[in-house]
């Protein structure tokens, strides 16, 4: 249903811009249904008439219980000589959260702004435009979709970005990749658009890369095989939408997250409402560095530990409330530890490894760490007196200490 155009008037002080007359169209649905298609390509127009600029976004997609939009203008630089940059949040604000999503048309205008070259953020498009007085410019999306193993993307070719956009299709178990490379372009993937996967009982398991900064609304909402999701954002997690893992078994599932980030995950809705959340990735526990790896809940012994008499190598570690069982270690785990004197290796510790111990599919191999040459985990530990190895142990023993 075409809803009639409102008008909020808006006064916003940002370093000498204000804004006025915000105009939105309601959601445009079923006019874009009538248009076969036509017109649905996000838009932005920017016209500029003195120090004044016109904004219009076209097919602006939001909830469709949005009443009205937020908008905010904000300018810095320029002053200075530093370059001059314009950023313009438009914020859909409603008072009901519907589950649905709606194009909108969205107007406004911006006083105060005297150069016609900056450098522009607003909505899908960030990069420099440069204005001619009284000639409209469009920043159009222009896109291409492409399918990779079943998923479906969206090249956005303005931006270089690429966007998940259909994985109902997808069986078992979907590593997104971090990013795509498309005719000699490559295209971050930055977001998992709205329903994306929603209904897909086939789907197992997802890997999510920390390219992707936001998550739309259902985007798994009934998913009833997942079992186990995979999220690499370590300082920021994405923005997610309402209804993201709803009626998906999210209290029986596991979420596997960088070992460090664990208490941010447990304290952000919805990541918190998994079942069991398991770190993967680097950790101390108990003075010594582990890689844990949270697919086989294993723990690698890795690089930088330092040891002042006896040590015995535990069997099994504990990160939050799971256990890893501790199954080898780096090549130069206690390179050059000087007051060591005693090393006891546990049965389940089998392998001293030259490669790197990693599961993160997106985690490139420093080749720094590989080497052939130099498999001996204790050198230059001057003070070593023995080494003893559990007789139960299937692939290391100790001969004369």
């Amino acid at each position: 249903m075409l809803m009639l155009q409102m008008a909020v008037w808006n006064v916003v002080d940002a370093q000498g811009l204000t804004l006025s007359n915000v105009q939105n169209s309601g959601c445009l649905r079923e006019n874009q249904r009538r248009a076969n298609g036509e017109g649905q390509t996000r838009r932005i127009v920017l016209l500029k008439e003195g120090s004044i600029l016109s904004v219009q976004l076209l097919n602006y997609e939001a909830n469709c219980g949005t009443g009205y939009f937020d908008v905010t203008p904000s300018m810095s630089g320029g002053s200075d000589g530093t370059p001059c940059s314009l950023t313009i949040q438009a914020v859909p604000v409603g008072d009901e959260e519907m589950d649905c999503i709606c194009p909108y048309n969205v107007s406004f205008t911006v006083y105060g702004l005297e150069t016609n070259s900056f450098y522009f953020s607003c909505w899908w498009y960030e990069g420099q435009v440069s204005l001619t007085e009284g000639e409209p410019l469009t920043l159009e999306d222009i896109s291409e979709s492409i399918n990779i193993d079943g998923v479906h993307y969206t090249l956005h070719k303005a931006m270089h970005t690429a966007k998940l956009a259909n994985g109902k299709a997808k069986e078992g178990e979907l590593i997104i990749p971090k990013e795509i490379y498309h005719e000699d372009v490559l295209y971050p993937v930055t977001r998992i658009e709205a329903y994306a996967f929603n209904g897909n009982s086939a789907l197992t398991s997802v890997t999510i890369p920390n390219s992707v900064g936001s998550i739309g609304i259902a985007a798994f909402y009934c998913c009833s095989n997942l079992k186990d999701v995979y999220c690499y954002h370590e300082d920021n997690l994405p923005s997610i939408g309402g209804y993201t893992f709803t009626d998906s078994p999210v209290a029986t599932a596991t979420l596997h997250a960088p070992a460090g980030s664990i208490e941010m995950y447990k304290a952000t809705a919805p990541w918190n409402e998994f079942g069991n959340i398991v770190g993967e990735g680097r950790v101390t526990i108990d003075g010594l560095n582990y890689y844990l790896n949270s697919s086989t809940y294993t723990a690698l012994l890795t690089v930088g530990n330092t040891w002042e008499g006896e040590l015995d190598i535990p069997s099994e570690v504990s990160f939050y409330g799971q256990a890893y069982v501790v199954t080898g270690m780096a090549w130069n785990a206690f390179y050059d530890c000087p007051d060591l004197t005693k090393v006891r290796i546990p049965k389940s510790l089998e392998l001293i490894t030259h490669e790197y111990y990693t599961t993160n599919p997106y985690e490139d191999v420093p080749t720094v760490l590989i080497s052939h040459n130099h498999m001996n985990p204790f050198m230059g530990c001057t003070a070593l007196e023995s080494i003893e190895v559990d007789e139960e142990n299937q692939s290391l023993k100790s001969v004369d200490g």
